[in-house]
């Protein structure tokens, strides 16, 4: 390693569906893994990864903390959203 450091923002995201819900996501810039955070869910849900097309290239189960694993992937933009509500979702950039 360099030394270096950058910080990365942590994007917080409240369901339109439910205001029970909240998502954090975070190393909206990523090279190697994005840390997705749950509050509020009432039973075990999915993480799904979506290109920019809409097509599914991952899926995860996820109860309250989930790391998704993005090594497999091309770099470019993506999608991680709740695979229950639509409305919960952030873009990612993978490096």
């Amino acid at each position: 390693l360099d030394g270096k450091f950058k910080y990365s923002l942590i994007r917080s995201i409240k369901s339109e569906e439910t205001t029970n819900i909240n998502m954090q996501v975070w190393h909206v810039h990523a090279t190697e893994v994005v840390h997705v955070k749950i509050e509020g869910l009432q039973k075990d849900d999915q993480i799904l990864v979506l290109d920019m097309s809409g097509k599914i290239v991952q899926q995860l189960p996820i109860q309250v903390h989930a790391t998704v694993q993005l090594s497999n992937l091309i770099p470019g933009h993506y999608i991680v959203r709740l695979a229950s509500d639509k409305t919960m979702s952030q873009k990612i950039v993978v490096q």
